[in-house]
């Protein structure tokens, strides 16, 4: 090979190096451009991740309040429960009582109607001693009368006497 086939050849072998270079180039490009978007990215994702932390610290702390809430609510279940159990016992007592006062009441009722029937009997007891006391009224007064007749007739004649008497002594 001579002096101009070699530099042909290098020429060539230059261009080809060049294109290579360029090519590498461009690759370095777009990576230098990829690493750029990269680094946006782990920017936005520090910033997520960042996000995320503070949702699940608040998520904590929702948590911890829930946990309270739910323990104020067996607390308040638990009294609930005892005031049912009290409830029902209550509830119980008022049966008894109730059953209590219907068998009062089946006394009463009974009493009730042995009064109004000792008071029918009262009543035409009453009405029998009228009707009685009315008729022996009625004899009384005539004897009474009778007496008070008899009296007048003795006291006019008393007087009739008492007159006569009088009239002889003067």
């Amino acid at each position: 090979m001579n002096d101009r086939g070699l530099l042909e050849f290098i020429a060539a072998q230059v261009g080809n190096l060049t294109s290579q270079v360029d090519n590498q180039t461009k690759k370095i490009d777009v990576m230098a451009k990829d690493i750029v978007d990269l680094k946006s990215d782990m920017v936005e994702v520090k910033a997520d991740v960042a996000t995320l932390k503070s949702d699940v610290s608040t998520l904590k702390s929702d948590m911890i309040e829930v946990k309270a809430d739910v323990a104020e609510l067996k607390a308040d279940v638990s009294t609930l429960k005892s005031d049912m159990v009290e409830v029902k016992a209550d509830v119980a007592e008022l049966k008894a009582d109730v059953a209590t006062l219907k068998s009062d009441m089946v006394e009463v009722k009974t009493d009730v109607a042995t009064l109004k029937s000792d008071l029918k009997e009262t009543k035409e007891r009453v009405i029998k001693m009228e009707e009685d006391n009315h008729k022996k009224f009625t004899v009384l007064f005539d004897g009474y009368k009778q007496h008070t007749e008899i009296l007048e007739r003795i006291e006019y004649q008393v007087t009739k006497h008492e007159k006569f008497i009088l009239e002889r002594v003067r």
